[in-house]
């Protein structure tokens, strides 16, 4: 290839290999040393291997397969490892090959002709919800928005009447209820002054 220098060596699909996973990324470590490649990965191995190699040569991305109809390395621990290991966690098949999108599932035709996009798309936008659990919910609008050709400000629609000093704290408490998929328990006082309780889930503010 004519190359001297790379970011990143891995070796693939090591869960099927017979060779000796320590002594070999010993090898490809001496690579780091020599500046001839900047981090180590790994791709296709079980939970067990991956926290062998990291723990004595440090791991900086994971390539596995993860989409919305297969979250094996999610079911075996390794998305959670990396997450809490700072190691990379990228993603292949994130279309299933476009089987996903062949399969024509209801939902998804729904939304591509609403919004006018691809199948592909949406399980784009889906799989991005899926991820951004736990991050900030300004970032995760405006990926959104972008996706649905949005404002930010149309996405949630906002009436502070007769909300009292506690307006900002309810507006939190509901907006986050919205984007984490949250139910909402309340009073409810109907015209009558007769009280119940009700358990919501939010979808407008």
């Amino acid at each position: 290839m004519d190359i001297d220098y790379v970011d990143c060596l891995m070796l693939h699909s090591v869960i099927f290999t017979k060779l000796p996973l320590i002594e070999t990324y010993k090898e490809m470590n001496r690579m780091i040393e020599l500046g001839k490649a900047k981090s180590l990965g790994l791709s296709n191995s079980n939970l067990e291997q991956l926290k062998e190699i990291n723990e004595q040569y440090p791991i900086s991305i994971y390539e596995g397969v993860y989409n919305l109809e297969c979250k094996l390395n999610e079911d075996i621990g390794i998305t959670d490892y990396c997450k809490d290991n700072n190691i990379v966690f990228c993603a292949y098949q994130p279309l299933r090959r476009n089987r996903t999108a062949n399969r024509n599932y209801p939902l998804l035709i729904e939304l591509s002709n609403k919004y006018n996009k691809t199948q592909n798309q949406i399980l784009f936008a889906l799989q991005g919800m899926e991820e951004a659990k736990g991050q900030d919910e300004k970032d995760i609008l405006n990926k959104l928005s972008a996706l649905f050709n949005k404002k930010v400000n149309d996405w949630i629609k906002i009436d502070f009447s007769n909300w009292s000093d506690a307006k900002e704290e309810r507006f939190e408490i509901i907006k986050s209820a919205i984007l984490n998929k949250r139910l909402i328990q309340f009073t409810y006082y109907n015209s009558n002054g007769e009280e119940s309780k009700r358990i919501v889930e939010p979808l407008q503010i």
